[in-house]
């Protein structure tokens, strides 16, 4: 299993629009491929991405679900003393970070 380096995986936002891709990203790489999360959430991005509905995934509680499962899952690839989460000087700053 790979373990992530320390630093940001996103950056500068809190809007769900722009933290899910990254950490989809984030757990692909990690994980070296996509797993059945990534799966679903590329799957449900595309749903709502379709000209023929107006679901807005990201303003869904569906999303708030995903990003939940998201943080769980990048934290198991945190290296030894470390966390997955937002830095402790900058809340808008998401990644893996030494824990105090």
């Amino acid at each position: 299993m790979k373990t992530a380096e320390i630093g940001s995986v996103s950056s500068g936002t809190m809007k769900s629009k722009d933290l899910i891709p990254s950490f989809v990203g984030a757990l692909e790489y990690l994980a070296d491929g996509s797993t059945d999360l990534t799966m679903a959430i590329t799957n449900r991005i595309e749903f709502a991405d379709d000209d023929y509905n107006d679901y807005d995934y990201y303003a869904s509680d569906a999303a708030g679900f995903d990003l939940e499962e998201l943080f769980d899952a990048l934290a198991e690839y945190a290296p030894d003393g470390c966390y997955f989460g937002a830095h402790c000087g900058d809340g808008a700053d998401y990644g893996f970070w030494q824990a105090e």
